[in-house]
């Protein structure tokens, strides 16, 4: 059975990268026309419109997309797209806006410039515009190609060494990004220089253009001088009348040549004195012959006879044939360097803006890789340690950072591995303790399973032959089986008080374990204070007995005192307070019940004796199950403890201290009611056994 190899899903990313990258450079180049448009003073710097064209590649190929063919395909995309919206734009410049500049025809369509042999793709495209269309998806792809797997490759490009060795140098980030600042602020000051010495290497070579055309007006004048010289010769003049006329022609005329032949400083024309004395040099020869020929000329129209002209001597006519002809190969020369000056200063120009659009593109690629070298090389690691925090957030402590950095991001990601690490060592502490906590509270839940189940157990085995005993004492003890002696008398009423007793202490029993597991429900209620005192004196009255004395304290009468509570719980804790102060301090020792209002809301109750008391020592434990006062003749132990746990569940609380009578006083504080008192019921039919301290 063979199993085929899962395909690899195709992404279109690079698709999507080419075409963004295609629409900015258009996007841009529009942008150029229109910033240049509205200020018209940046119309010189026309040729940057086309910058944008050369990162259409390094743009469309900024994401690996492996593999060559499809960094290739993706530049050539992205460039024919620039390059159609490109000179869609700039012919609809030139055309609607008539602005011939973005024509690019500017002195780039003069000599020596001349137009390369191409098709014509569009008629309404300039040549330039051609040139753009037909260059701009090749190059785009080439440098495509060279950035992606030279540049930006992750592996082997200049990109990602140069972010690794970023980030291994062990140097702060702050002088990382320092160093990265200067280093571009260099490329820009390099631009900015090469620049400004083109220029100013314009700038010299007008000036010389400007010492040329000087120059040719001298000669010009010259010219005009030998006219009229020729004129002067071709009057029939007396000698003196000519020798007058011709006297400041020749005058004006060594002027002319002296200056020519010394170079010297020329108003407005700023040109240091060694280019004009090599400007000399070099047109020497042909002024010698120059003034050679004038000077002959001028001589032979001076010998002339008074009376003669030029046609009269075949001599003259020749020295001013000889005269025009100098003037003529000084002319001509000083017009062909003029132009050979012209056509080199416009190469200079191009070859000056094709180095400083290099430069801008070479400082525009070494920004890309710089910028995203030190971007990678700093939040590399911060998203790392942004994954990692997560780990830790979700409770996974397995993962640990592999930061290489050796500035302060790989000393943050060392600090949060032993973080990780130690957070590990407490989890796998943690943990030990919550499984022991876990089988802990399991061992708990059994045990208390187990208690609730004797408890239960007890309740319900025992209250029935309980209360079976307690009936037949009752039968006994009425005479209704017969009549019975004195002895067997005392005897059955022994036996029902027994039987009740343990009846109390079972029904004690199941409700501690209630009130501890808080699942003995309470029926709260506003109780007045007074009626619950009142009812706990009769049910715990009992013959032989001294009267327990009440006291209640309601600070206006006409607003009794309540508390909120369960009648039957709370008076059940009563009753069980007065007989233990009667169980310790005797039948006839003096009992004081009081309430009055507590602080923060609380009612507090107290029973009071003239017993021998509680130690002070002994009196947190009292309120333990089966401790027992000191002294006590009977009972459990649960008596106080049932009290204590009434009281937490009611949210108030039991204590004990020191009587003013004598002996101990316990003291109850449940929450009092505001609201309108009711009658508290009679109290349970089931007798009240005296518990224990």
């Amino acid at each position: 059975m063979s199993h085929a190899r899962p395909r690899r899903p195709v992404s279109h990313r690079w698709l999507f990268d080419a075409v963004a990258a295609g629409t900015a450079a258009a996007a841009l180049t529009a942008a150029a026309i229109g910033v240049m448009e509205l200020a018209p003073a940046l119309g010189f710097a026309y040729p940057f419109v086309l910058l944008p064209l050369l990162f259409v590649g390094p743009l469309a190929a900024r994401r690996p997309s492996p593999p060559a063919w499809r960094v290739g395909l993706a530049g050539l995309i992205a460039g024919t797209l620039a390059a159609v919206a490109a000179t869609t734009l700039l012919a609809v410049a030139a055309s609607w806006l008539g602005d011939g500049k973005f024509a690019l025809i500017g002195a780039a369509s003069a000599p020596p410039m001349p137009a390369l042999p191409r098709p014509t793709l569009a008629s309404f495209l300039s040549w330039p515009q051609q040139d753009v269309l037909l260059l701009e998806p090749p190059l785009a792809a080439i440098l495509a190609l060279l950035y992606g797997h030279l540049v930006a490759s992750p592996h082997r490009g200049l990109q990602g060494w140069l972010r690794q060795v970023l980030a291994r140098a062990r140097v702060p980030v702050r002088t990382k990004l320092g160093l990265a600042f200067i280093l571009l602020g260099l490329l820009t000051l390099g631009t900015a220089w090469m620049g400004f010495g083109a220029l100013e290497d314009i700038h010299l070579r007008g000036h010389y253009l400007q010492l040329v055309a000087d120059w040719q007006g001298h000669v010009d004048d010259l010219g005009q001088l030998l006219a009229q010289t020729e004129a002067i010769s071709a009057q029939p003049l007396p000698a003196d009348v000519r020798q007058a006329q011709l006297a400041p022609l020749v005058a004006r005329r060594v002027e002319l040549v002296r200056h020519l032949r010394e170079a010297t400083s020329h108003d407005k024309v700023t040109v240091s004195p060694s280019a004009a004395l090599a400007l000399a040099q070099q047109y020497r020869p042909f002024v010698d012959a120059l003034e050679a020929a004038m000077a002959r000329h001028a001589a032979l129209v001076g010998q002339l006879a008074p009376g003669a002209t030029a046609t009269d001597n075949g001599a003259l006519l020749d020295a001013e044939r000889q005269a025009e002809s100098a003037l003529q190969r000084l002319q001509s020369a000083l017009q062909d360097d003029l132009k050979n000056d012209l056509d080199e200063t416009d190469l200079v120009h191009h070859t000056n803006l094709i180095a400083i659009l290099g430069l801008v593109a070479l400082a525009g690629l070494l920004t890309l890789v710089i910028s995203g070298a030190m971007a990678d090389a700093l939040t590399e690691p911060l998203a790392a340690a942004g994954v990692h925090l997560g780990r830790l957030a979700r409770g996974d402590f397995s993962g640990r950072l592999a930061v290489a950095n050796g500035d302060e991001l790989g000393r943050l990601s060392r600090e949060l591995n032993r973080v990780t690490a130690e957070l590990d060592r407490l989890y796998q502490v943690e943990r030990a303790g919550r499984t022991a906590a876990e089988q802990l509270a399991e061992r708990e839940r059994s045990l208390a399973m187990a208690k609730e189940f004797w408890a239960h157990t007890i309740v319900h085995d025992l209250r029935g032959p309980l209360t079976v005993i307690d009936g037949f004492a009752e039968l006994l003890a009425c005479g209704r089986l017969g009549a019975l002696s004195p002895g067997q008398l005392d005897a059955a009423t022994h036996v029902r008080e027994a039987a009740s007793h343990l009846l109390v202490l079972v029904q004690d029993i199941l409700d501690i374990f209630r009130l501890e597991q808080s699942r003995l429900p309470l029926v709260l209620q506003p109780l007045s204070c007074r009626e619950l005192l009142r009812q706990t004196a009769e049910a715990t009255g009992q013959p032989g007995r001294r009267p327990v004395e009440l006291d209640v304290h309601e600070p206006d009468p006409a607003q009794p005192l309540l508390v909120e509570a369960d009648q039957r719980l709370l008076l059940r804790a009563l009753e069980n307070l007065v007989h233990n102060a009667f169980k310790h301090a005797g039948e006839q020792a003096r009992v004081v019940l009081s309430a009055r209002p507590g602080p923060d809301g609380l009612v507090l109750f107290a029973v009071d004796d003239d017993g021998p008391g509680i130690p002070a020592d002994h009196r947190a434990l009292v309120f333990e199950p089966f401790t027992q006062g000191v002294g006590a003749r009977q009972g459990a132990g649960l008596g106080l403890t049932f009290c204590r746990l009434m009281a937490e569940r009611h949210g108030g609380r039991v204590w004990a201290e020191a009587s003013p009578l004598g002996g101990a006083r316990i003291c109850l504080a449940l929450p009092a009611s505001l609201a309108r008192p009711t009658r508290p019921a009679e109290p349970p039919a089931l007798a009240v056994a005296p518990g224990g301290r």
